[in-house]
């Protein structure tokens, strides 16, 4: 870790490096939605019209035209562009601007629900991204300077005012799901190895391998809230280059697949349905 502190001069002389090569910043708006407008019915209607056909899945009828943004608190700017493929009745929206572009490239996040939630209505195909999950745990950082350097080291650590650097750590083990014991107990096996590792078991039919793994550990750090919806609890881990913090902190995550994910979204499907 680069210590959040310097993170924050960092990312300043970053935006202002890009901002004096051109680029607009903006900061007190949310995308809404991506706007498409339609293409020409005669485009693609000569004689390599079936070739194209056959290369894209059919003729493309839409194409990006820019976003739909929301003001979250009062930015002093004005409402950009007109859109020619959005209504009369969506341009009056209250708090809505529209910026036209010919390239739009997302990089949402993960409390852009609303966002991906629209594209899927507006017809835009999304494929699940496997991701990781788990929880944060939390040690004294004292426990683990003893650990990784013994009683008698341990102090030079000092908090981050000592000769040795404060200690952290990295942990994976892998589990082995299916494979069975001499006694009929189902067994985990497997330890310290690298989280993308299969064991050879995991080869053999009816056996799968699983990573637990640490992320993002954090020495001499803090843990702070970064929920975005007030009936969910989220958390990350951050130190200050300094590392000072009586505490340490780490993720102890596992990966979620489309197959553990897909009981949920048919759950999901099922409250739709009921609903209606």
């Amino acid at each position: 870790h680069l210590g959040t502190d310097r993170l924050v001069r960092i990312l300043r002389n970053a935006r202002e490096y890009l901002e004096a090569n051109g680029a607009n910043i903006v900061f007190g708006k949310t995308v809404e939605s991506v706007a498409f407008e339609t293409i020409d019915s005669e485009i693609d209607a000569e004689a390599s019209e079936a070739s194209e056909k056959k290369k894209r899945g059919g003729r493309r009828t839409r194409r990006v035209a820019g976003v739909w943004t929301k003001t979250n608190r009062d930015s002093g700017e004005k409402s950009d562009s007109d859109c020619d493929g959005v209504t009369a009745e969506t341009k009056e929206k209250e708090g809505s601007s529209f910026v036209r572009a010919s390239a739009v490239i997302l990089a949402s996040g993960h409390s852009a629900r609303n966002l991906f939630e629209k594209m899927h209505l507006d017809g835009v195909a999304l494929e699940y991204q496997p991701f990781a999950a788990g929880f944060r745990i939390e040690h004294p950082q004292v426990l683990l300077d003893t650990l990784q350097y013994g009683s008698e080291l341990a102090p030079l650590a000092a908090r981050g005012k000592g000769k040795l650097p404060v200690a952290d750590y990295r942990l994976a083990h892998t589990v082995v799901v299916g494979e069975t014991s001499a006694g009929g107990a189902s067994e985990a096996s497997g330890a310290f190895s690298s989280p993308k590792k299969k064991t050879e078991n995991a080869s053999t039919p009816g056996h799968d391998a699983r990573a637990c793994y640490s992320f993002c550990m954090c020495p001499g750090g803090q843990i702070v809230p970064t929920s975005t919806d007030p009936n969910e609890l989220c958390v990350n881990g951050m130190s200050f280059s300094k590392r000072n913090s009586e505490w340490a902190n780490s993720g102890l995550v596992s990966a979620i697949s489309f197959n553990d994910a897909f009981s949920f979204c048919a759950e999901s499907d099922d409250d739709d349905d009921d609903d209606d």
